[in-house]
């Protein structure tokens, strides 16, 4: 209740997401929150963050071009759904294998992360990002629990902050052109559509078996595709793959 309180009072104050961050680490400890609003296919808009502005930007750049697209969070987002998730529950298998994991969650230093849902209209849903950084352990089962406990008022805490912002009409000036996930990819090489479906779950971080089973094929099937994708882009591996990918959406 006294968490509530402290929330409401500085909700028409603050510029930023300070006393939210104060709050939720009453419950327990973490090392960064970020506040993404996310509109379909255009790249997310940073709202607020703990850490430095500046460097946030710069680290999070691949991440606003296009690669939000294959966050396991911003997937389980589109399908609808609100609440509290966390990374190891919505994860493909073998995520932590993946060029994805490896070029986005280590570049960032990010070990664990719970994400907070909020949807605003149809399109727009604003994400509160809480992560423990490598140095930190995991969140456990009891400290996911007293996080998901937050939720209603996190809930309410974010749409009157974006009922504010939308009051301000505050912009940064960038103009945000939508991005075409399977667009991106076609543009990487001369792929069939299957191919482009084998592609987009390899940078999703699915292994080979899982997408097998997404796309009711036979693990032999994938294995052929896959050697038929890396030869018609001329690359011999899942991190070339990747790297294509980047380019494509103009990150490297």
């Amino acid at each position: 209740m006294e968490s509530i309180a402290r929330l409401i009072s500085s909700a028409e104050n603050e510029q930023d997401y300070k006393s939210l961050q104060t709050e939720l680490g009453r419950l327990c400890p973490f090392d960064n929150l970020i506040v993404y609003a996310f509109d379909g296919t255009t790249p997310p808009e940073l709202l607020g963050s703990n850490l430095q502005e500046k460097r946030l930007r710069e680290q999070m750049q691949d991440f606003t071009d296009g690669l939000f697209l294959l966050d396991p969070f911003v997937i389980e987002a589109q399908k609808s759904i609100s609440g509290v998730l966390r990374l190891q529950d919505i994860m493909p298998d073998d995520f932590f294998e993946s060029e994805f994991y490896r070029y986005h969650y280590i570049h960032t230093d990010v070990r664990d992360e719970v994400r907070f849902i909020v949807p605003i209209s149809h399109a727009r849903v604003v994400h509160v990002f809480v992560e423990r950084e490598m140095k930190s352990p995991a969140f456990s089962d009891q400290e996911f629990g007293l996080l998901r406990s937050f939720w209603p008022i996190i809930d309410l805490f974010v749409r009157h902050r974006i009922r504010r912002l939308d009051r301000m009409q505050r912009d940064d000036g960038r103009t945000r052109v939508p991005i075409d996930l399977r667009t991106r990819i076609e543009a990487m090489g001369n792929l069939t559509d299957r191919e482009c479906q084998v592609v987009e779950l390899l940078l999703r971080g699915h292994a080979t078996k899982s997408i097998a089973y997404r796309l009711s094929i036979e693990v032999g099937t994938v294995t052929n595709h896959k050697r038929h994708i890396y030869a018609k882009l001329g690359i011999h591996s899942q991190a070339h793959l990747f790297e294509r990918f980047l380019r494509s959406i103009g990150s490297i």
